[in-house]
């Protein structure tokens, strides 16, 4: 029994079509034929009706011919723009219950009962009519409840389904009937209708039409199986789109995902080979975020394959589509591992080829504070040997060695391996740097100037984002006419625009020609010619930029001058730390700072050091410094001492070791003493007098250990090995 019908019982019959894929699915062209005489008998014009729909009239009347959901949703669409409306569109329907492609006409002479006629039309004929069309029928007596819906995925045509109210209300008039009420909710998805079939024909008339049905017998079964063979063609159709969008998406190159909800329903071949999953079952049913963790950028990031290989990604999602019947995201992914790490490669050569302009310059601002170091030594040795005052000349010595420290940080900024390591950046300090490594280069070419607000930062790598401002410096120096000298000029700005912080460097020379601007991004081209340059410069710059989340930009005029403005995502203000001499000591990523007042406690409390490093002068001059301290000091000259130091010196509390030395690295003696004693590896410190090499980085990164860039001041030292302490 149906609770909403009580006393009757209810007949219900639903259709759900689950059975197109990649291609648009079909509807029968009949239908839309019966919709455009129909309007045609009501003024509307057939050309306009059919405009855009790309089929003539005569091409609908072919007894098979189907056209697309697409097609079909065009033709209401002109009709809407004819001017029709809801009223319309059901005098359309009503009019169209006699068109004898619907085949109200075919039915009726076999039916006795307008609400049987109705049941058997909306089981067999319609969805025979459109099978894309999800529908579910309901009948209890004379009424039915009728329900269709256009699936997700497919264009939406309210006018469909006010023709719809039309044709219920006009088909029982077919079997000598009375129009049926029609009470319907329609939506541009959706229409419900509940029908009422009124009484049939009189008494005579109605035996007479079941005699006739009887009869007729034959007749509707050729109906219903010529349906069927049309429903069987439609299938056959469908499977077969179906068949061909798998074998082309099966033959594509890229990994092909269909995830739906966040979980994968479908993986072709080439996504089996990138997860290295040995079959489609073991990737259908995982979630999408267990393979691949998205990056900073949007459609970036890294899959792992099933034995944990990282592979370096992109993806493009192709939007919505319809498979088995609910919607779903085609996502196609590229492993881009290779290119991304020849990408690196050619931003590392650029960067090479960068320090080689400026070589001779770095030198220079190196010499010039080495000299200052040297000759006010020499004056303090003999003010000294004379009984006189030394401290202002070793004041002047020290400042000459803070300067060479800080070109020499400069330079390792630079010059680091390509990996990215993501941090606040300070603007102003890259761009500061910038113009001290540069300055040589510029003397003779233009002035550079620095205007930058201290409180523009940016979350990026510091090296990567010095190498695209030196690669913009250098092209600048380089476009300007060294004739002018005197009145040419290189600015280095930063500012912030809102939530962007812009990076620009302006020069006043002669501009980019219209012939050169369409290609200036592209790798190796290069204006300079046998003036060096390897044509990398902007093409890496732009991919730098834009792997952070930005753009660049260029704004030139012929004969006033160039500027490459770059724009990037602002980090907060308060999260600019000032900036750190060059060399201070680094620590451990995701430690906390030992605190202040740790250095004097080690002072107090005599650890005893093992001190390695393979320069005897620096050695002895570090176990002075670290003596004068109060500590307990035992040196080496390589790792074979320091290992024989462990054995028949006795404990330590920590150890400071170069990174590199004679014979071998800091590395081995670490993985020596951690197999030892664990917790003194953890207190071990390293220097490195630019240790750049992927793998010491790499080493580095992954102990944590404090790091000592030198030079260093003996206070550097002594809180380094505080903090050792203290992680330990």
């Amino acid at each position: 029994m149906d609770a909403r019908w009580p006393g009757r019982r209810a007949r219900r019959f639903r259709w759900r079509n689950r059975q197109f894929s990649d291609g648009d699915p079909v509807v029968r062209a009949g239908a839309l034929l019966a919709f455009v005489d129909a309007a045609c008998g009501l003024g509307a014009s057939e050309h306009r009706l059919l405009d855009g729909v790309g089929v003539a009239r005569a091409a609908l009347a072919e007894p098979r011919a189907r056209i697309s959901w697409r097609q079909f949703v065009r033709a209401y669409d002109n009709a809407v723009r004819e001017g029709f409306g809801a009223t319309e569109f059901e005098r359309c329907g009503e009019r169209a219950a006699g068109h004898p492609r619907v085949l109200v006409s075919a039915l009726a002479p076999l039916f006795a009962r307008p609400e049987h006629m109705l049941a058997v039309g909306l089981r067999w004929i319609g969805p025979a009519l459109f099978p894309v069309i999800d529908s579910d029928v309901r009948r209890a007596g004379r009424r039915i409840d009728l329900h269709i819906e256009i699936p997700p995925g497919l264009a939406p045509c309210e006018g469909f389904f006010h023709t719809t109210t039309g044709l219920m209300r006009a088909a029982p008039v077919a079997v000598g009937g009375t129009p049926a009420v029609v009470r319907a909710r329609v939506t541009p998805r959706f229409g419900d209708y509940e029908i009422e079939c009124g009484r049939s024909a009189r008494r005579g008339l109605r035996l007479g039409r079941i005699a006739a049905a009887l009869l007729s017998a034959p007749r509707l079964a050729a109906l219903l199986a010529d349906q069927e063979a049309q429903l069987q063609d439609g299938l056959a159709a469908a499977v077969e789109a179906q068949r061909q969008f798998r074998a082309l998406v099966d033959a594509l190159p890229d990994a092909a995902f269909v995830v739906r909800d966040g979980v994968v329903v479908f993986a072709n071949p080439a996504a089996v080979r990138l997860v290295d999953a040995g079959g489609t079952d073991a990737l259908v049913g995982r979630r999408w975020s267990e393979l691949v963790s998205t990056g900073d950028a949007s459609g970036q990031g890294i899959l792992r394959s099933a034995q944990g290989a990282a592979r370096e990604v992109e993806w493009t999602q192709s939007g919505d589509v319809v498979v088995d019947g609910a919607p779903a995201a085609l996502v196609i992914v590229r492993d881009v591992t290779q290119r991304r790490e020849l990408e690196r490669q050619l931003a590392l050569a650029d960067r090479m080829a960068s320090l080689s302009l400026i070589a001779a310059g770095v030198a220079h601002e190196v010499n010039n504070p080495l000299s200052l170091v040297t000759t006010n030594l020499a004056l303090a040795e003999r003010a000294m040997a004379s009984g006189d005052d030394a401290r202002s000349y070793l004041r002047a010595a020290r400042d000459g060695a803070e300067r060479a420290a800080a070109v020499i940080g400069d330079l390792r900024a630079l010059a680091k391996p390509a990996a990215a390591t993501p941090e606040v950046v300070a603007v102003r300090g890259v761009l500061e740097s910038t113009a001290t490594l540069v300055r040589a280069r510029a003397r003779d070419r233009a002035a550079v100037a620095v205007d930058a607000a201290p409180d523009v930062a940016v979350v990026a790598d510091r090296g990567r984002i010095g190498q695209v401002v030196l690669n913009l410096t250098l092209n600048a120096l380089d476009a300007v006419d060294p004739a002018r000298a005197a009145v040419n000029r290189v600015v280095l700005r930063a500012r912030r625009d809102g939530d962007v912080a812009c990076i620009e460097v302006e020069d006043n020379g002669p501009g980019i020609p219209e012939s050169v601007r369409e290609r200036l991004f592209e790798p190796f081209f290069t204006t300079r010619g046998d003036r060096g340059g390897t044509g990398l410069g902007l093409a890496v710059a732009r991919r730098i930029v834009e792997d952070a989340g930005g753009r660049i930009e260029v704004d030139t005029r012929v004969g006033r001058g160039t500027v490459f403005r770059v724009r990037l995502p602002a980090a907060s203000a308060l999260a600019v730390a000032p900036a750190s001499t060059a060399g201070a000591p680094s620590a451990a990523p995701g430690r906390e700072d030992a605190a202040p007042e740790a250095a004097s406690t080690a002072s107090r409390t005599g650890r005893r050091v093992l001190l390695v490093d393979d320069e005897p002068r620096l050695r002895r001059a570090l176990a002075d410094a670290l003596a004068e301290g109060g500590y307990t000091v035992v040196t080496a000259g390589s790792v074979a001492d320091a290992v024989a130091r462990l054995d028949d010196a006795g404990a330590f509390d920590v150890i400071v070791c170069d990174y590199l030395l004679d014979g071998a690295t800091g590395e081995a003696l670490y993985e020596e003493v951690a197999r030892r004693d664990r917790v003194l590896a953890r207190a071990m410190v390293f220097m490195t007098g630019g240790a750049w090499l992927p793998e010491a980085r790499a080493f580095l990164s992954r102990v944590g250990n404090p790091v000592l860039h030198k030079p260093f001041s003996p206070d550097e030292l002594r809180t380094a090995i505080a903090r050792a302490v203290a992680a330990a």
